[in-house]
């Protein structure tokens, strides 16, 4: 379960790092750019949106990822459940069988 939280962390550490790199990248880029003011404000336009598709992808993949791993873990806590339920009801059996022997 750790591990799935820390790949958790590493997906999101990762989109952030690149919507940081891609914004200060397309800002540079702009800045050094010798063109009009209609011309830059087009480009940045037009880079917002690609960096938007992008975000919402990589947000959609995200999230399709924690379901599955939720779903995932959702499970195993369900066997793990069903196995503790088991041992226990074990236990109580033998108790009974050790009282009902004394």
């Amino acid at each position: 379960m750790a591990e799935t939280h820390q790949h958790a962390d590493s997906l999101g550490s990762m989109l952030a790092g690149f919507i940081v790199g891609a914004a200060i990248g397309a800002a540079v880029s702009l800045l050094y750019a010798p063109k009009s003011g209609k011309e830059t404000r087009q480009e940045i336009a037009q880079r917002l949106d690609e960096l938007k598709v992008t975000v919402d992808e990589t947000t959609r993949q995200m999230t399709e990822t924690v379901k599955e791993r939720f779903a995932e873990m959702k499970s195993d806590l369900a066997q793990a459940v069903a196995g503790a339920r088991e041992t226990a009801a074990e236990h109580a059996a033998e108790l009974a069988r050790r009282v009902e022997l004394k």
